[in-house]
């Protein structure tokens, strides 16, 4: 997350949404602050006085899930939630592409329990809770409704982000950088992936309420 006072904007990062990119530009904006643990809710915190504008970017389910599955070959396990996703089938053999995308439980990161959100910014709950299977949406619900002023898109990001500079910082105008971003051979190999229509399935069920609100499409 990325909080700005002074221009008051809050910036939700929701995983493998080009959020990484955007935290960095935002950094740039002149009183922004980063909130820790970055995957946060807004259900998750406490905001002092005004409500900012709550800016987040958001992404095709299937391609999404695509992402995070070759981010997680190359990091590895380096926290619980990590684990819980690239834990052994029962037979030993490495997880798979539909094992993994089926792993929805919600886990609490012991490591970052006691993180502060910061100086502003305080976090409701002590434990910090991931997820693969929540939506987009459930990142942004604010006492129960949707509470997202400025939604970027990814598949059409460098438009929707230079009109958000044009509202935010528009003295000048921040460039995103080109960083966590999959290959082009991963790209290419996402529809692979899907070649099991159960998957494409489970993610149209899974993800339904991001995908009614946004008109995303299955792969070919």
């Amino acid at each position: 997350m990325i909080y700005n006072a002074e221009r008051n904007f809050l910036f939700v990062h929701i995983q493998k949404t080009a959020g990484t990119a955007i935290t960095s530009s935002l950094l740039g904006v002149p009183g922004s602050e980063f909130v820790q643990p970055a995957h946060m809710r807004l259900s998750d915190i406490r905001l002092p006085g005004r409500m900012p504008i709550v800016i987040a970017s958001v992404r095709d389910p299937w391609a999404r899930l695509a992402s995070w599955w070759y981010m997680m070959q190359k990091k590895g396990v380096c926290n619980d939630f990590s684990a819980y996703l690239l834990s052994p089938l029962p037979d030993g053999s490495p997880v798979d592409f539909s094992t993994f995308i089926r792993r929805v439980d919600v886990i609490e990161e012991t490591g970052d329990g006691g993180k502060s959100a910061g100086k502003v910014v305080q976090k409701r709950w002590r434990k910090y809770r991931k997820s693969l299977g929540w939506n987009q949406l459930d990142y942004l619900l604010c006492r129960g409704r949707v509470a997202a002023d400025v939604v970027l898109r990814f598949e059409h990001l460098e438009a929707d982000w230079a009109e958000l500079m044009c509202q935010i910082h528009p003295e000048a105008p921040l460039l995103l950088p080109e960083l966590n971003r999959s290959s082009p051979e991963e790209r290419h190999r996402w529809g692979e992936l899907y070649a099991d229509g159960a998957d494409i399935d489970f993610v149209r069920h899974q993800f339904r309420r991001d995908i009614a609100r946004w008109g995303y499409q299955p792969p070919c």
